[in-house]
């Protein structure tokens, strides 16, 4: 085990334990520690909270001295087809 940066890392929010496994989860979690930007993009059924996690995230990026890039966080149309 090494922590090595492979690149960027996307991780879809779960809907279920928005404060444990989505936006802030371990996947995100271990992506920033091995130095990989992350895209987390936000599940709909709470926006809220990811918003809310997402910008504590954000501080921590930007408290610790890391590019901005490092962590970003998206917010889709849910599970509407585009057909």
């Amino acid at each position: 085990m090494r922590m090595v940066s492979i690149g960027p890392v996307a991780v879809f929010g779960a809907s279920n334990f928005p404060l444990a496994f989505s936006v802030a989860g371990g996947d995100t979690a271990s992506a920033l520690a091995a130095g990989c930007p992350v895209i987390v993009k936000a599940h709909s059924a709470h926006p809220g909270t990811s918003e809310l996690v997402g910008r504590a995230i954000q501080k921590a990026v930007a408290d610790g001295n890391l590019h901005e890039g490092m962590f970003s966080l998206i917010f889709g149309a849910g599970n509407a087809r585009p057909w």
